[in-house]
């Protein structure tokens, strides 16, 4: 169904689409149980409307990366943007350049497969792709450490699967996506 509503507002006809991953700077593990996933959507929000972006239409899911060198954990958002304005994703990078203490903080590539995107940005996960590689290539995933596994799995059960869902520039209409306007 999700995947369905995915390809039905964001047709990819003549428009361009974005595969956007936006990191958040990490979260202790004793803080995680605070993180606030509205407050870090409405901050995402506030980015792409400062960069030209805000009527852009996107669909995406927030998930968490362990983080290896501190032990923290990484909220990110993995979004699929409709015909973005290069501008504007250049001035969002260098937003998150400033903003986030990481290397890499915004990752845009073109997107393939759309419907596999689709399935990605709403996934869940409690493996650990560490953010600490080096090379060209992305690090293998690893099981999370049972510790690491059951704060990551309190977390998750305290919210709904659509907690995670992040929309701009369309809303969820009982449990259909629906470009606004």
């Amino acid at each position: 169904m999700f995947g369905r509503d995915v390809l039905q507002t964001l047709p990819n006809g003549e428009d361009t689409l974005q595969f956007v991953t936006l990191l958040g700077n990490p979260v202790g593990d004793r803080d995680l149980r605070y993180f606030a996933i509205e407050a870090f959507h409405d901050n995402v929000r506030q980015k792409l409307r400062r960069c030209g972006l805000g009527p852009t239409v996107t669909i995406g899911g927030t998930e968490f990366a362990r983080h290896t060198p501190d032990g923290g954990w990484v909220p990110h958002l993995h979004m699929i943007m409709r015909s973005p304005a290069k501008e504007a994703l250049d001035e969002l990078r260098a937003r998150c350049r400033r903003t986030v203490q990481l290397d890499r903080p915004l990752q845009v590539k073109a997107v393939g497969n759309l419907i596999g995107l689709s399935t990605y940005i709403q996934k869940f996960s409690l493996n650990d792709w560490p953010l600490d590689r080096t090379g060209p290539s992305r690090a293998g995933a690893r099981s999370l450490p049972s510790r690491q596994a059951r704060i990551l799995a309190r977390f998750m059960l305290r919210h709904r699967f659509s907690d995670f869902l992040f929309l701009v520039g369309c809303k969820r209409r009982g449990d259909r996506i629906m470009v606004e306007g």
